[in-house]
């Protein structure tokens, strides 16, 4: 068994072949806190006789010092260091053999190009002149080599990566060949990515020069300074790919070739987290099915290094919005071990003073505000709340609170409207429509205020509920009776009793008091219809929110049962919208809603959480964590006419598939064993209900609890069950409460 501890990026080999299909391992991490280490059995490469044992090493993110990439591009990186020991047992002794001043060394003739910075992640020279294919075989002349330099182990943990390793997830073929002026010539790969370009090429002479591009955007050309070069050595059929580097593209403009390459010698690799399927959402819009597959695809370009970053060409840094895709990941993946390596990441990049959490993970850099290093807690409460992980409760509570109260510290009396310096540090909701970072027009502090306000009190009642789970219930009651106090103090700060809204008529900041209880009970009725109206009417059925206010707003309006509202926004096609990018040509959602910047980006792919939670109404229940007992609550709106769904959770899978034809609804639900449901059935009258035929009351394993507007809830066990209301009204609006 080989243990691998490397402080770079690495690739592992023996007697010549490279082992396993990991690539860019190590996942990254606070390199100030721990490093990773993977582990490998290589029973199946050992041979009788001498063996070689090869590490193939670049530095990655691996910096000497902790730095701000962006405004410090002097600093430079080192080379990656590793350590590594082989255990076996040979001729039944135990031995062991590790990394020691004995092992040799040289130069690969690849190297990274750029400064691993902000805007420039660079990309790799590859000098084809200088491969030795024999490099990892024992039977390879020593003498290019010299010896390593022994250096002192850093006085951090090394621990196992918990999060899947990366892997070339999809092999894609070049669509098209343009030739451009100069020489150049250009590949479409048909769809953005995040990965590597494989290229063959014939007829170059020694030491010939090919530069490749990457762009994400045409028009203008968008490249974020992304380009690899290859020295040709002259041969038949030299080849370059990426090995520890990779780039967020759909176009490769490549300059050098004494020829139009052809399509069959490029293909694109699309290099990622080998996540293992959880679940998958199909329905009779075939719009939403685009959306569906686009939304997935996205996430797959933002997995890479074992966090979610942004985007994988400008900055791949791991904001805070990684939280806005949670639950489209975790109803797709299998997120436990992912979200638990990530949320160690954002507490280990806290402020040891005040307990502050900067806006990315494992970077510790970069801009936002209070919603993008609450993304730590975000992490935590959603890896209990669908895996039953109580340890991570145990680990992060403390880190969690510690953030939250550093942000308060800056109150007076009971309202943050700063964190002092610039406003970089206190962003609200993040580029909604004509608010993006292409216009000046930004909203007021104000509004980022009453924004930030809403979004601690949101953590607060969250962090009481981890708190009550571990058992500390004083603390979690003194924390909700310190909301109560405060919810009536930023109501007050921000309200404009002539206007009837607070800060600003548009719908994150009718959202955000809504959602967190800041309107007083009295006031909610009117701004719940001065929200709808909001959509309905000044936007014409379109959303107005950002980031944040997006994903808020998709979960709240489910949870009060307003699919509706939802519905007439996602399919809408012109913009701002999910179907507008469609319209586009979009195959990843985009930065901004108006396409401005990246095309690769995390902001808006909340989507899919609304697929499976709304339209098919599977749901984690906080009363039986982990999927112990199952929500079934859909949505029967729109001209939807059928929906089918299944998420496999922790005691197996769990379906939802409904049909309607007219009035008649058919509702086939599978409940795994040990399991519980609750189930809502769109009905006017539970009588009308019935369960494989038999009226559902009368049924085995149902049992019928209330009549709640337009549905009849039901509690049962495990099994599958085939429910038919016959008396579904207003059909495409049944939820509406």
């Amino acid at each position: 068994m080989a243990t691998v501890n490397v402080m770079g990026f690495y690739e592992l080999y023996v007697n010549g072949k490279k082992v396993g299909p990991n690539v860019m391992g190590p996942a990254l991490s606070d390199y100030q806190k721990r490093s990773l280490y993977e582990t490998y059995d290589l029973a199946p490469y050992l041979r009788k006789g001498r063996n070689c044992i090869g590490l193939w090493l670049s530095r990655g993110w691996y910096l000497k010092t902790k730095i701000d990439r962006k405004t410090n591009p002097s600093v430079q990186h080192d080379t990656a260091i590793a350590r590594m020991q082989l255990d076996m047992i040979v001729t039944g002794q135990p031995l062991r053999i590790a990394t020691d001043g004995e092992w040799r060394c040289k130069s690969s003739g690849r190297s990274l190009l750029g400064p691993w910075l902000w805007n420039n992640m660079g990309g790799e020279l590859v000098d084809t002149r200088r491969d030795d294919p024999r490099w990892a075989d024992p039977g390879d002349p020593n003498g290019a080599w010299y010896s390593v330099k022994e250096v002192a182990a850093p006085a951090i943990p090394a621990e196992a990566q918990k999060c899947p390793p990366m892997h070339v997830l999809k092999t894609i073929p070049a669509i098209s060949c343009t030739k451009l002026a100069g020489g150049k010539y250009q590949l479409d790969f048909g769809t953005e990515l995040a990965g590597w370009l494989k290229l063959r090429v014939r007829g170059q002479a020694a030491g010939d020069t090919i530069t490749i591009q990457y762009a994400d955007k045409l028009k203008p050309l968008q490249t974020f300074n992304q380009s690899d070069r290859l020295i040709c050595a002259g041969k038949h059929g030299d080849e370059f790919c990426s090995k520890f580097n990779y780039h967020g593209f759909r176009w490769a403009i490549i300059e050098g070739l004494a020829g139009a390459p052809e399509l069959a010698d490029a293909e694109a690799q699309s290099i990622g987290a080998d996540f293992e399927k959880r679940g998958d959402f199909e329905c009779s819009s075939q719009l939403l099915n685009r959306m569906h597959k686009v939304n997935l695809w996205t996430i797959r370009c933002l997995t890479q290094c074992g966090y979610l970053s942004d985007c994988p060409h400008r900055e791949r840094l791991g904001y805070g919005d990684g939280q806005v895709s949670i639950e489209s990941c975790m109803m797709n993946f299998m997120m436990q071990p992912f979200y638990d390596k990530w949320s160690t990441d954002w507490c280990d990049g806290a402020d040891p003073d005040t307990g502050y959490i900067p806006h990315t993970a494992p970077q510790g850099i970069g801009g936002g505000g209070p919603g993008w290093g609450g993304a730590a807690q975000a992490l935590t409460w959603r890896n209990y709340l669908y895996y039953q992980d109580t340890p991570i409760l145990t680990r992060n509570l403390e880190a969690c609170r510690r953030h939250i109260a550093a942000i308060e510290a800056h109150a007076k009396d009971g309202v943050v409207r700063t964190l002092g310096g610039t406003g970089e540090g206190f962003v609200g909701d993040w580029v909604a429509p004509g608010r993006g970072m292409d216009t000046k027009n930004r909203p007021p502090m104000t509004a980022a205020a009453l924004f930030n306000n809403c979004y601690l009190l949101y953590l607060r009642e969250q962090w009481a509920q981890m708190a009550d789970i571990l058992g500390r219930y004083d603390e979690a009651k003194a924390w909700r009776a310190e909301s109560e106090r405060l919810r009536p103090l930023i109501h007050a700060a921000f309200y404009d009793k002539n206007k009837q809204f607070y800060v600003l008529d548009e719908q994150s900041y009718y959202l955000m008091p809504l959602m967190t209880g800041v309107v007083p009970e009295e006031l909610r009725p009117a701004i719940l219809k001065k929200l709808e109206e909001c959509i309905r009417v000044a936007r014409k059925g379109h959303l107005d929110t950002g980031m944040l206010g997006t994903y808020f707003l998709l979960n709240y309006l489910m949870e009060i049962g307003r699919d509706d509202l939802l519905w007439l926004v996602v399919t809408q096609k012109d913009y701002p919208g999910w179907g507008y990018m469609l319209e586009q040509g979009a195959t990843t959602w985009w930065e901004q809603w108006n396409g401005y910047w990246s095309q690769i980006h995390s902001c808006f792919t909340s989507l899919d959480g609304w697929f499976y939670q709304g339209l098919a109404g599977i749901r984690p229940d906080e009363s039986g964590p982990g999927f112990k007992n199952i929500i079934i609550k859909p949505a029967v709106v729109g001209d939807l006419t059928w929906v089918k769904c299944y998420h496999d959770s922790p005691y197996g899978r769990i379906v939802s598939d409904w049909k309607r034809e007219g009035r008649k609804l058919t509702m086939k639900v599978t409940i795994p064993a040990n399991t519980t449901a609750t189930i809502y059935v769109p009905a006017d009258d539970a009588g009308s209900v019935s369960e494989s035929g038999k009226p559902a009351a009368n049924a085995g394993g149902v049992k019928f609890l209330r009549m709640e507007t337009g549905v009849a809830v039901y509690a049962v066990g495990s099994g599958t069950y085939r429910l038919e209301s016959h008396t579904l009204s207003n059909p495409g609006n049944a939820t509406r409460q």
